[in-house]
């Protein structure tokens, strides 16, 4: 799947663990690990983790800004 800006913008607000892989890039694991972390925004509905999409998308933007800083 090609990820582009308005496959982002058609996305839920709220992403299975799939979901948000698949948009993201992040393997699973990476994305469990954040949930447990607090490093994204997530929900349980039932035996399914929902990660918030802006959430996510925060968390990519500010994990550039850390690995493209210039100090």
């Amino acid at each position: 799947m090609r990820v582009t800006p308005v496959t982002w913008a058609l996305a839920s607000d709220w992403l299975t663990i799939p979901d948000a892989s698949r948009l993201s890039g992040f393997a699973p694991d990476l994305l469990c690990f954040l949930i447990g972390d607090g490093g994204v925004d997530a929900k349980q509905d039932g035996a399914t983790w929902l990660i918030e999409k802006q959430s996510l998308l925060d968390y990519q933007e500010c994990l550039a800004l850390v690995l493209n800083w210039q100090g």
